[in-house]
């Protein structure tokens, strides 16, 4: 049924009043549409979307080109001129500059690798005097060696009573984060820090441990890092009591 429309009023004020509301009708027209197209879009998508995840080519060429882009972006030297119109200045386009190489932390270690002439090269070739060394030509590169793996062994001395048969004492075990394991806080540490901080899944590293002829199951790792969590659950209880005691935390305020 047709609605009838209501008489405009005559005098500004009324007139005023009725823009003001016809224009909060709009807008909350206007978000709820919006509202009901967002789910249209949400269910064409869960009824004619892929059922399993495919491999694209925007991820193949966001992931695996990474070098070659950010090569091809620093060598990218543009030449064109830049005009507005036929008759304007001609400016050419600015040369993106490749910024110096940065030094080395100094606080990393240094290997010295000193490279002498040999016997027949230190003669001079005019006079064939030998030449003396009168300074040095020093550049560094960046050196990486592969984790250090080794075994701990804990030697724990026996005494015994040179009086008394029978009394024997033996030196007790350090405190350990997981009794009777073969992982050390440092393995521990290592492994978190692949999987929560880089992304590196636990079957990943074991097949990296395999390649350097440990063998640690995926099971093992996993039971290592459900107890390395309930270690530091009272950090992480006093962490979220820093959190929950100031007055805002950050939200989501998606609707969908």
């Amino acid at each position: 049924m047709h609605k009838e429309t209501e008489p405009l009023p005559t005098d500004v004020k009324g007139l005023t009043e009725r823009v003001v509301q016809l224009s909060q009708q709009l807008e909350q027209q206007s978000l709820f549409i919006g509202q009901l197209l967002e789910q249209v879009r949400v269910s064409r998508h869960q009824q004619f979307g892929p059922r399993s995840e495919r491999l694209s080519l925007d991820q193949m060429a966001l992931v695996f080109n990474e070098a070659e882009a950010t090569v091809a972006e620093d060598a990218e030297v543009s030449s064109e001129p830049v005009a507005a119109a036929a008759d304007a200045i001609v400016v050419p386009a600015p040369r993106r500059c490749r910024g110096g190489r940065r030094p080395l932390p100094p606080e990393l270690p240094r290997v010295e690798v000193v490279h002498p002439l040999d016997e027949a090269d230190c003669a001079c070739k005019q006079c064939a005097s030998t030449m003396a060394p009168i300074g040095q030509k020093i550049s560094e590169q960046l050196d990486i060696v592969p984790a250090q793996i080794r075994v701990v062994r804990h030697v724990r001395q026996t005494y015994q009573c040179p009086n008394c048969e029978g009394q024997l004492t033996t030196a007790p075990m350090p405190a350990e984060p997981i009794p009777r394991s073969l992982a050390t806080p440092g393995t521990l540490a290592h492994v978190a820090i692949n999987k929560y901080a880089d992304g590196l899944p636990l079957y990943r590293q074991e097949q990296r441990l395999k390649r350097i002829g440990i063998d640690l199951p995926r099971s093992t790792l996993a039971r290592w890092m459900v107890t390395s969590g309930q270690l530091v659950q009272p950090l992480v209880n006093v962490l979220r009591d820093i959190v929950v005691g100031y007055d805002i935390i950050s939200m989501d305020e998606t609707r969908l």
